[in-house]
């Protein structure tokens, strides 16, 4: 019989998950529970529309915040995603327009996670609306 019409082996089988216990009492390790001495945070401000000009994208607020150590936008992050095979050179930060829900339009860099977040809700972002 080929394998491809073998019974799958865990469909309908009970399976014995190793995780389960650690986790299940509180001792699951995360990469957000790790700390390093000097160690940033960084959040995203993302589009909340699938397509859009961008107008403006004010950061000012944002880069004066104490504890915020760098503002990135497509201006001053000019890294493209290059890929050949696909004829893909897309900005890692959306620079004119955003083409969907959720693409990221600025990182910013911060002491710890909870000042990035607020420096996220003191960015500034003024849309166009294109048809998506």
């Amino acid at each position: 019989m080929s394998r491809l019409l073998a019974k799958p082996r865990f469909t309908g089988a009970r399976v014995t998950r190793m995780e389960d216990d650690r986790l299940l009492k509180g001792q699951g390790r995360y990469l957000d529970d790790i700390t390093v001495p000097g160690m940033l945070e960084i959040a995203f401000v993302r589009s909340n529309r699938s397509a859009a000009k961008l107008v403006e994208v004010d950061v000012e607020a944002a880069r004066n915040l104490p504890g915020v150590m760098a503002v990135f936008t497509a201006q001053n992050c000019p890294y493209v995603l290059h890929d050949e095979k696909y004829q893909v050179d897309q900005s890692v930060l959306a620079k004119d327009e955003v083409r969907y829900v959720g693409e990221p339009i600025v990182v910013i860099v911060a002491e710890n996670r909870y000042i990035a977040e607020d420096a996220v809700e003191l960015v500034r972002v003024q849309y166009d609306a294109l048809p998506p």
